[in-house]
């Protein structure tokens, strides 16, 4: 490190002397970085077969694959600076001072990432669920590390930061196995039912089918009527 510092870039006899006394630390750095890389592809490999079976979220099973990828190649980058004489502690030192820089640049981008990987591990609520946030209102389509993407009952995807879903109210509309069918003109409505968890067959044996339960609700609506709400209680 310190030839490259004080090198002569002039001199055609030191450029003769850069050249023997860094090859060799360049074929090192050339095997590692095709060994880091290597088993960086491996360990990933490995942890996605070994994660599968468990039946984990697709999106969390995808961060894994992409965190130990990245540390191993971290790991490799360090190996590498350390064949041409740069000290651990340089690099540590240049690292904190990158990381505080892109953490003040990208702290939004930094939020929403962290907010996407609790919520991949708490799992509040779950891919195919319908869930409101703030005015938005939609089908979970995809857990992202950044973003949740919705899609709307009119079709539109809405993608919402993750550090938005974990600092709002968020309403899960299917977390209980139920559905409701309010009237409309005086007759019932057909309205598509939302799955939801519900009374087991044991807790109502008297029932049977798919419908546990049928509950009319008092509800007001506009004008001062009084209707019956119908609610539907389903098994899973």
């Amino acid at each position: 490190m310190e030839q490259l510092l004080r090198f002569q870039w002039w001199d055609t006899g030191a450029w003769l002397v850069l050249v023997e006394n860094l090859g060799p630390p360049l074929a090192r750095a050339l095997f590692l970085g095709v060994l880091t890389w290597s088993l960086a592809r491996a360990a990933r490999t490995s942890l996605d077969r070994a994660i599968r079976p468990t039946g984990a979220d697709a999106n969390l099973r995808l961060l894994a694959d992409r965190t130990i990828y990245l540390l191993v190649l971290a790991v490799g980058a360090i190996t590498i600076l350390d064949t041409f004489g740069v000290p651990l502690s340089t690099v540590v030192t240049l690292l904190g001072v990158v990381g505080i820089g892109i953490g003040l640049a990208l702290q939004d981008i930094l939020k929403s990432f962290f907010a996407g990987v609790y919520l991949l591990f708490e799992r509040p609520f779950r891919i195919g669920e319908e869930v409101s946030v703030k005015e938005y209102r939609g089908v979970v389509e995809t857990i992202g590390v950044r973003t949740t993407t919705l899609r709307t009952p009119d079709n539109v995807v809405v993608l919402v930061p993750n550090a938005l879903v974990l600092t709002e109210v968020v309403a899960n509309r299917t977390h209980e196995r139920r559905a409701d069918a309010p009237p409309a003109d005086g007759q019932a409505s057909p309205v598509a039912l939302r799955p939801s968890p519900s009374p087991t067959p044991e807790e109502r044996p008297e029932l049977t089918g798919a419908m546990l339960k049928l509950s009319l609700l008092p509800r007001s609506f506009a004008e001062g009527a009084r209707v019956q709400l119908r609610r539907l209680w389903l098994w899973s």
